[in-house]
C-alpha cells in the first residue's frame, strides 16, 4: 500500500512532510521512524521497515526531519534539539496521547533515546540502531582543537562526510555538547532494542556498548557481525530483529 503523505505545519512557515503506511486491518501499535543525518524519510531501511512493519500489523510513520527530503527549513541549521521540537509536531498532529514505538537511526536514534529519557512517557519501546551516541566527542576528536575552533570562528563545517555535502552551523556541535549520554541512558524507563554493525566507522559499535552497560531498562542488544553504519548486507536482518523485538512486547 502506499503511503499518506501529511504536511504538517510547524510554525515559522516551516512544513514536515511524513510518510503514513497502514496495515491492512486496525493497527495493533504505531512506529515512527526517525532517520539519520542527511538522510530522509524514504530511505531504505525505512521503506524496507514500514513494508515489514505495515504488514504484521502497524502503523508506520515515516517523517523528515527539518532541512531534510521534502520538509522545508535550514539544513544547516540542525541540531538534536531541533529533531525533538520536529518530533513534537509530528506527535501533536498524527499521534495525540498514543505511544509510539520509536525506531531511530544514527542521529535519529541519539535523539528518539534522548526524547524518551526526558520524557518518559512518550514511547512505549525504543529501536535504537547505530545510535550517534559520544556524537560532540567524536566530531571534536576528528577535528582536533584547531578544527573546532575554525568551526566556531567562522560558523560553518564544511565537508563533515561524504553523505553531507552542505555545511553545519556551529550550534549542531554546540547542542550536541549538552547531551550526556550517560544520563539519557540512565533515563530511559521502557525496552530498547539496540542494533549495530560491528564494522562500523562511522559509529563505532563501542558506544553502543557503552550505552548497554550504563542502561536501566531492559536492553536487547543485537550486534551484526561485519555491518556497516548503512546496514547494506544486513537490512533483511535487522527488520527481523525489529519484528521479532515488538511481537515479545506485544506491540
Amino acid at each position: 500500500m502506499d503511503p499518506v503523505v501529511h504536511r504538517l505545519p510547524a510554525g515559522g512557515g516551516l512544513v514536515l512532510s511524513v510518510d503514513e503506511t497502514l496495515p491492512a486491518g486496525a493497527p495493533r501499535s504505531t512506529a515512527v521512524w526517525l532517520p539519520g543525518l542527511g538522510s530522509d524519510r524514504r530511505g531504505e531501511k525505512a521503506v524496507l521497515l514500514a513494508r515489514r512493519l505495515s504488514g504484521s500489523g502497524r502503523r508506520f510513520l515515516s517523517m523528515d526531519f527539518e532541512g531534510h527530503g521534502d520538509s522545508t527549513g535550514d539544513f544547516a541549521g540542525v541540531t538534536v534539539s531541533r529533531h525533538l521540537r520536529d518530533l513534537e509536531v509530528v506527535r501533536r498532529a498524527l499521534l495525540g496521547s498514543e505511544r509510539p514505538v520509536l525506531i531511530g537511526s544514527s542521529m535519529g536514534g541519539l535523539a528518539a533515546a534522548v526524547a524518551a529519557a526526558r520524557e518518559p512517557a512518550l514511547a512505549r519501546a525504543l529501536v535504537l540502531i547505530a545510535p550517534a551516541f559520544g556524537l560532540a566527542r567524536r566530531m571534536e576528536a576528528r577535528l582536533g582543537p584547531e578544527g573546532v575552533e575554525r568551526w566556531r570562528r567562522t560558523g560553518r563545517l564544511e565537508g563533515w562526510s561524504e553523505d553531507i555535502t552542505v555545511p553545519l552551523g556551529w550550534s549542531f556541535l554546540e547542542d550536541a555538547r549538552r547531551v550526556d549520554d550517560d544520563a539519557v541512558a540512565a533515563a530511559i524507563a521502557v525496552p530498547v532494542l539496540l542494533v549495530h554493525g560491528t564494522e562500523d566507522d562511522t559509529v563505532p559499535v563501542e558506544e553502543s556498548d557503552r550505552f548497554r552497560a550504563r542502561a536501566r531498562a531492559p536492553v536487547e542488544y543485537v550486534r551484526l557481525e561485519g555491518g556497516t553504519h548503512r546496514l547494506e548486507r544486513q537490512r533483511e536482518a535487522l527488520a527481523d530483529a525489529v519484528v521479532r523485538f515488538l511481537d515479545r512486547l506485544r506491540l
